[in-house]
């Protein structure tokens, strides 16, 4: 499994998905959860299917790094005052 994270890592296989976390009282999103997903081909894993293997290496620090770049590439998108927060898990 982790020649297999090694090759995502290379090929830029890691994502975020952008989950909106609703303000109730503002009655408006208020920022952003960044879901970690894998994309091997047309499907999109969970870390459920490679934390572990993450965990017990040194790549977790790489991919979070990767992620971190990714919402900093995309943050234009975004409004000014949105914050995120980072589920690797």
């Amino acid at each position: 499994m982790l020649s297999t994270i090694d090759n995502g890592i290379i090929n830029n296989e890691f994502i975020p998905f952008f989950q909106g976390i609703y303000d109730c009282e503002e009655e408006k999103i208020s920022g952003y959860e960044a879901l970690i997903r894998w994309k091997l081909g047309d499907e999109y894993l969970s870390p459920a299917f490679f934390i572990e293997q993450l965990e017990s290496s040194s790549h977790l620090s790489t991919i979070v790094k990767i992620i971190i770049s990714k919402i900093n590439q995309n943050i234009e998108s975004f409004k000014e005052d949105t914050w995120f927060s980072i589920n690797i898990t």
